[in-house]
Parts: structure tokens; sequence; C-alpha cells
């Protein structure tokens, strides 16, 4: 799977203190170490003429609280972490700090180092800064709405607080586009398809269809540098006889997030997975629950996370089938309103389809009550090799009250 569209977020670091600060004794470790984690560190005095761009991670001493309560409040500031080198006497002015900002709805972490010189700093702010860099990645990406119209409100509302852009292709747009791509879609069968799957029993003409919108929202894609899509699957199910889900299988497999409206929020994990794992996640749906274990139906199913998959022509809709594999996973529930998050641990069981194609069974770790009952939502996204409290870290950073 080549990630053509992921971007990796370069971090900032800005350290707000007084004019002794490059002689502070606490300083050389921890900027040493963020250096060695990959971020860009900025000290007082040095902030970027005009920028209003957020700053990640703010290191506050003596002399620097306003200029670190400044920096926290930017408009486009959703979480940072806050570490505050201050020695003891410090610490109370560093919690005034971050309670400030979490009175003005921004979601900060604090760390207090008394002695960064005798404390393993590297442990303390590597998963950190893994949760900050997925955070911050994912609000770099551009999503495109293809045939969503009007945007959902709560995809636009979210956009806006966090300052992520959005493209719109209107419906009668997309449907062009899509009748456009279909024309070659033909030509990518063999180099696309029947090199990995079994075509028998679909006709070509479907796949070229299905193709078709591929290519439709690829080309999107690369001509407005969008890094993820949410598209109106039923929409063009109803005018061009479609079902979207193989088309999205695809582009998921490219390492761009990809969901229908009907499970818009799974695009946010996705777009977090992508990040922290270099590989595609599941999108499923609970479709049943007891005392522990549940059974879950995948939504889209990328081949890169699949155990082994194959075609299928289900009711006229086609669809990558397969099964993502036993193992140990990391579910993430996002509310509709992207406002609440739930993670839970699930353990999938051995491939078997007790409840009809595309469904996954697993025992769980943790109260899966909170997705129910809190987020209203069936719809989750399923992480191999992550660790929870970095999932957990990265969303409350993207400002989102987060239970586990």
């Amino acid at each position: 799977m080549s990630n053509r569209c992921m971007r990796i977020a370069a971090l900032k670091c800005f350290i707000a203190g007084g004019k002794e600060i490059d002689a502070e004794p606490r300083i050389k470790p921890l900027t040493e170490t963020l250096r060695s984690l990959g971020v860009k560190t900025l000290y007082l005095g040095k902030d970027e003429a005009g920028s209003e761009e957020p700053y990640s991670i703010i290191v506050v001493a003596r002399g620097g609280y306003e200029k670190a309560v400044e920096l926290l409040l930017r408009p486009h500031t959703r979480g940072a972490l806050l570490v505050s080198i201050a020695g003891l006497e410090g610490l109370g002015e560093a919690v005034e700090v971050k309670d400030k900002a979490l009175r003005a709805g921004k979601k900060v972490e604090l760390i207090h180092f008394p002695d960064p010189g005798k404390e393993s700093v590297a442990e303390r702010l590597s998963l950190e800064v893994k949760a900050l860099r997925a955070s911050s990645s994912a609000l770099d990406m551009k999503i495109l709405l293809f045939g969503v119209e009007p945007p959902p409100i709560m995809i636009e509302d979210w956009a806006r607080r966090a300052g992520l852009d959005l493209y719109l292709v209107p419906g009668r747009e997309a449907l062009e586009l899509f009748r456009e791509g279909s024309e070659y879609g033909s030509l990518y069968v063999d180099t696309y398809l029947a090199a990995y799957f079994d075509l028998s029993g679909i006709s070509e003409e479907v796949l070229s269809r299905e193709l078709g919108l591929y290519l439709a929202v690829k080309s999107v894609l690369d001509s407005e540098g969008a890094n993820a899509v949410l598209v109106d699957c039923e929409d063009l199910s109803s005018k061009a006889g479609i079902g979207a889900l193989m088309a999205l299988n695809l582009l998921q497999d490219e390492g761009v997030p990809s969901a229908c409206t009907s499970f818009q929020e799974t695009l946010l994990p996705q777009m977090i997975s992508y990040t922290l794992t270099g590989s595609p996640s599941i999108p499923v749906r609970l479709i049943d629950i007891d005392k522990d274990k549940m059974v879950l139906k995948a939504l889209t199913l990328p081949t890169a996370a699949s155990a082994r998959s194959q075609i299928e022509n289900e009711e006229g809709i086609i669809r990558i089938k397969g099964h993502p594999g036993e193992g140990s996973y990391v579910a993430i529930a996002v509310a509709k309103a992207m406002d609440r998050a739930h993670v839970l641990e699930l353990e999938v069981l051995k491939d078997h389809e007790p409840n009809g194609p595309q469904s996954i069974t697993a025992s769980y770790k943790g109260d899966p009550r909170g997705i129910l009952e809190n987020l209203r939502t069936a719809n989750m996204v399923l992480l191999k090799r992550v660790n929870k409290e970095v999932v957990a870290k990265a969303l409350y950073y993207l400002g989102m009250d987060t239970t586990l």
C-alpha cells in the first residue's frame, strides 16, 4: 500500500521563559529529547512574525506564563501539551495557565518536570508526542466532500472549529465526473483487480462503473490536494446504480481515509490511524452484543487490512469481502457531533460468519456501554498494533472528551 495522501505533521514547540532561559539547567535535557522526537523547538522572542499558527508543545519557565496563555488561546489551537520546568515554586502558576486554557475550551495536558535532568524525560514525553503528531496530522488534512450536498452540519462545524479544510464537489458535478471516469474504468479492471481477485461471475461493465467512481474521486484528490474523502453513497446508488464501497476500499488501500455519509463519524479515526500505524483501519458497525462478546459488520474492508479478500456482488453492491484476522485491536467510536469518543480493546476471534458476510466476532475488554449509551452510535473503527492510551490522548488533543 502506498500512503499517497498521508501527511505527517511537523510539531512545533515554544519555550516561554525569562531572558536567562538559555542558561536554565533544566532546558538542555528537555530540548535534546524533543529534538530527538522530531519536534521543532522555538525560543522566547523568536516566535514567527505575525504567526497565528498553533504550537503543539509549550514549555513554560519563570517569566513565561503570560506568553504561554497567549499561545494556548490562539484560535486554531485545539489541544496542546504544557510542560512546566519552573521548579515546584512555578507549578501553581502552570496550573493557572492550564485552567485558563481549559475554561476557553482548549484541551491541555500538563506535565511538570521539577528537574528534567534527573528524570526519564524521553519516556514521559514520547507518548504525548505520538498523540500530538497523530492529532496534528489529522488537522493538517483536507477533506473532499464528493457529492455531499449540503455538507453535513457536524462535519462542517467541527472543521470550522478545528481549522480543517473542506472541498465540496456538488452532486451534479460528482455525477459528471463519475460518468467520465466510467468511460476509462474498463482499462483498469485488469490492472487493479484481475491480478488480485477472482472476478468470475461479475460483469466487466459493473466493475468498470465501480472503478469509474474510484478514478473520479482520485482525480479530484490529486487536483485539489485533498487527503480524505466523504461520499454520498446513497445518492450515487440511487442516481448512478453503484454502491461505492469497492471504490472506498481501493482508496483506503492507497492511504486515503474514506467513508460514506452513513458512517461519516469513522472518518476522523481513520485519519488518526494512518499516522499512528501507517496502515488502513477498518470501519465497522456494532450489530449485536452480550456480556462478553460483540458482533461487528465491516462497512469497508481495505485489502491491506484483511487476512483474505475477494470481490463479491452482494445484492447488487460490489464489495471487497474478507476478514481482518484474529488478534488484538483497539476500537474507536466517535460521536456524530465530533465532541466525544470512546476507546476500548477487542480480541477478534477466529474467522467465521454467524451473522452473514463481513461479520466479525470479538470479545472485549472494558465497558462498551459508552458507545451506545453516551455516543449514540454503532459505528466504530478497528486499529491494529496501536497503544490505546496514545489513541485516547490523540482524540483528547483533537478537542474530544474521551473515555476508556
